[in-house]
């Protein structure tokens, strides 16, 4: 499945509010194993 950019920024800044990484994967319904490859991937993109 493909999940827009916008869905994905939202994913990562619940998990960076404080919210668990467990609980955020419950909320957006995805894997735990996606929100780790997007939280790899911001970790190395640019600061916005």
């Amino acid at each position: 499945m493909t999940y827009s950019t916008d869905f994905r920024r939202r994913v990562i800044a619940r998990v960076r509010s404080g919210d668990s990484k467990s609980a955020a994967c419950r909320l957006f319904g995805i894997s735990r194993s996606t929100l780790h490859s997007w939280l790899n991937r911001a970790d190395l993109s640019p600061s916005q």
